[in-house]
């Protein structure tokens, strides 16, 4: 990979964010070669959230793989449909209003309705199959779902209608484990019997744990192999009909190794007991690692581009702003001795919520994106420029 990576710096500099579609479409792989294995794969279907990296490009590469997206908001859906990416949308938000609603339908979206007064409005003006989410936490707590105590109230009501559930969706929480993982699915298997025993959907949702400190890069990875041999091993125990399927949004897994930020270093500060590596980067390009407490796993290139491998000193890697708290993410590392200014440092498993959270906050502005394709190297997001703000300043105020 250093090859390319000279290419890109010499060609858009850093920080920037980079993307390996070989490494992307080998994760969406990874699932469904697991669910073949245990004769799941036409059972199977994957929905990818936008806003787990939200650039198009992106998206467009994984379409290849047949690949649906899960949006959020019209704001999504207007980008989304400007690069002709809403073949397979299913639309998963908060609660919505009645305008809100009829918009969905309106652009015949599905939709998974979050409350029992959005799915009666949904049903009692379009009587329509609905899709909605349940909360399955531990003293319903989510905080938009359908409580497990509605459950009656919205099957009798369905009833009374003549309508069976076009999808049950459970949504457990973000890097939840197997364990986890695997007991919501009973949950929503006892519901989805108890309930709704002719619907043909259950979305299974996204949250899928992703191991960022290990660095094996198949045990990063959720075991969808596990996950896999479990449901099938359930759906035989609970005769299961063949004709339910199952539908995945693994945001995370799908994207976390396929992206990296490379930063340059541009100061090294060395203090009594570490080394303070002052780079041209910044939290605010990647804030989730900081919010999660989270340490990302790191390789260290030399300016002539060679890897510098002897770990042998302890360092803290200082972003770019004024801000006293400003590391690329909390915690000390471990750095080469030999690490000097005009080196770079790629800060991997950033593929997931990097980009996508840059904040205007300390006026850093946007990083490029480039992905690496087999042929070629892609630009796919100019770098900001330096007056480059999300706010659309008018040049002098206007009266209202």
């Amino acid at each position: 990979m250093q090859k390319e990576i000279s290419k890109i710096i010499s060609s858009v500099g850093t920080p920037v964010f980079v993307y390996d579609e070989k490494i992307l479409l080998a994760n969406i792989q990874r699932i469904f070669n697991a669910g073949l294995k245990y004769n799941l794969d036409d059972r199977i279907k994957i929905y990818i959230a936008y806003f787990a990296n939200s650039n198009p490009h992106l998206f467009k590469a994984i379409q290849k793989k047949k690949i649906g997206i899960l949006l959020q908001t019209r704001e999504e859906y207007i980008q989304a449909k400007r690069f002709n990416l809403i073949n397979n949308i299913v639309v998963s938000p908060s609660f919505l209003s009645d305008s809100e609603i009829d918009f969905w339908v309106k652009e015949n979206i599905v939709v998974n309705l979050a409350s029992l007064e959005e799915v009666k409005y949904f049903v009692n003006k379009f009587n329509q199959a609905p899709s909605f989410r349940i909360d399955l936490t531990e003293g319903s707590t989510q905080r938009t779902a359908i409580k497990e105590y509605q459950l009656f109230e919205l099957a009798a009501f369905l009833r009374a209608k003549g309508l069976t559930p076009r999808s049950l969706h459970i949504y457990v929480g973000t890097g939840s484990s197997l364990l986890k993982m695997k007991r919501n699915f009973e949950k929503v298997i006892d519901i989805y019997r108890q309930y709704f025993p002719e619907t043909k959907e259950i979305n299974l949702g996204g949250g899928f744990a992703f191991n960022y400190a290990d660095i094996d890069p198949e045990k990063k990875h959720f075991n969808w192999e596990e996950y896999f041999k479990f449901i099938s091993r359930k759906l035989q125990e609970r005769i299961i009909p063949k004709d339910v399927n199952f539908v995945l949004e693994p945001g995370r897994d799908v994207f976390a190794d396929a992206g990296s930020l490379v930063v340059s270093v541009k100061r090294i500060v060395n203090l009594k007991n570490k080394k303070n590596i002052g780079t041209d980067g910044s939290y605010v390009l990647m804030p989730s690692a900081t919010i999660r407490k989270r340490q990302h796993t790191l390789t260290f290139l030399s300016n002539e581009f060679e890897k510098l491998t002897k770990n042998n000193c302890v360092g803290v890697l200082s972003g770019s702003t004024t801000l006293s708290s400003d590391y690329l993410f909390p915690g000390e590392v471990n750095i080469p001795g030999e690490l000097k200014e005009g080196d770079y440092i790629i800060v991997n498993d950033i593929g997931a919520y990097g980009a996508t959270q840059h904040m205007e906050f300390l006026n850093k502005k946007p990083c490029p994106e480039v992905l690496i394709r087999k042929e070629a190297l892609y630009l796919i997001t100019d770098r900001g420029k330096d007056d480059d703000k999300i706010r659309y300043l008018v040049k002098s105020p206007k009266e209202l």
